[in-house]
């Protein structure tokens, strides 16, 4: 007996709509502009990364900006306490490069996060009109940055969150990014973006260009000193002091391994899961795996149910999910068939979510570059929930 036999159809319509949404923002995302003639002529440009233990990137990362053709560059690379070579990685390649500065830091100040203060730590030293902060895995073409500062400054940007073409390890690991690809694009509210009037703004880790005028009237980095999504926090930030979001899809020309493998997906989601997606709650945490787990399965339900209309709503969802991987494909050339396995990457992320809350309970916070931060402190200090 079917106790709420509502509940099927009307989980299908909502995956129905919110897959609509997405392919919709899909086709409307901007791709980063093509190199112009004209970019002879840029500003001064810094870019700012801070790292931790991260000998086995490191090195490529930095070579990869080191290349970069952009006139009047600037790269100042953060070692955040690192207990592996990274910090020697660094000196030996700013050896020869004096457009290299490297920078350590030995201790944390108490009530900073370790790449927030790494980051905060970079601004201060950085000389350029604008501000690339970037992370130690990211692969620049040799034109980007000339391309994504000539695009900013044609549209009229004060920031541009630039997505990267992630890489896998394989199938399950794609279709997992392909999960999260479609919740950020859900979750984020992207279509509010370019609105001066809303709050929504968007900001990418990998890749937030900002110009330094703009940061100088924001509170600046101590504001998320205890943000664990800063990215999106220093994009919020900077579209209230006035600046101008944009965001697009960098294709080939930004692109990192978004964890080697599923596990390390596991342990380094932990602050992004627990934090910004559920706020610290564990009771929020357990309805939004219930949601979930019930929209991913609500299609296939649909198509065993004896009324054919419902049944109807199935092939629907499943035809327009099928529909979504391919118009991602074309548009940004990411593989078919995980795409097409996004929903069974939604039961994944679901399990991430309980390990997530189950680390940060067994730990009494969360753990983030070898450091536990309390949940107590993270609260107060939260700027972005999803």
């Amino acid at each position: 007996m079917n106790v709420f036999p509502w509940l099927i159809p009307l989980l299908t319509l909502i995956v129905i709509a919110l897959t609509l949404y997405a392919v919709w923002l899909t086709l409307r995302a901007p791709l980063l502009d093509p190199l112009a003639p004209n970019t002879a002529d840029l500003p001064p440009l810094s870019v700012v990364i801070a790292a931790r233990d991260e000998e086995e990137r490191i090195a490529e990362a930095a070579v990869s900006l080191l290349a970069q053709d952009y006139p009047n560059l600037e790269v100042i690379l953060i070692d955040d306490r690192s207990s592996d070579r990274t910090g020697a990685i660094l000196d030996d390649l700013a050896t020869n490069e004096p457009k290299l500065k490297v920078i350590h830091i030995e201790t944390l100040p108490e009530g900073w996060l370790g790449k927030v203060y790494g980051l905060h730590v970079g601004i201060t030293q950085a000389r350029g009109d604008w501000i690339l902060f970037s992370d130690a895995d990211v692969h620049f073409a040799p034109n980007t940055l000339r391309r994504a500062v000539a695009h900013a400054q044609r549209r009229g940007l004060d920031h541009l969150a630039l997505f990267p073409h992630m890489i896998s390890s394989g199938f399950w690991h794609e279709a997992v990014m392909a999960a999260f690809r479609v919740f950020f694009l859900i979750g984020t509210r992207l279509h509010e973006v370019d609105d001066p009037n809303k709050p929504t703004a968007l900001g990418v880790g990998g890749f937030n260009l900002f110009r330094r005028t703009v940061f100088d009237r924001t509170p600046g980095m101590a504001w998320l000193k205890d943000e664990v999504v800063d990215d999106v926090g220093l994009a919020r930030m900077l579209k209230g002091a006035g600046g101008r979001n944009g965001w697009g899809f960098a294709g080939e020309a930004v692109s990192l391994v978004w964890y080697p493998s599923l596990k390390a997906m596991f342990f380094g989601l932990e602050k992004n899961l627990f934090g910004a997606v559920a706020h610290y709650s564990y009771l929020r945490l357990g309805l939004q795996i219930t949601a979930m787990w019930g929209l991913a399965a609500a299609p296939i339900l649909a198509l065993f149910q004896p009324e054919g209309w419902i049944q109807g709503l199935g092939v629907a969802a499943l035809l327009l999910t099928a529909t979504g991987a391919a118009v991602a494909k074309v548009r940004f050339g990411m593989d078919l068939l995980p795409s097409l396995a996004a929903p069974l990457g939604q039961f994944v992320v679901g399990v991430m979510m309980l390990h997530a809350g189950y680390r940060c309970w067994r730990q009494g916070g969360v753990n983030w570059r070898g450091t536990i931060y309390p949940v107590e402190t993270l609260k107060q200090g939260q700027r972005v929930k999803f």
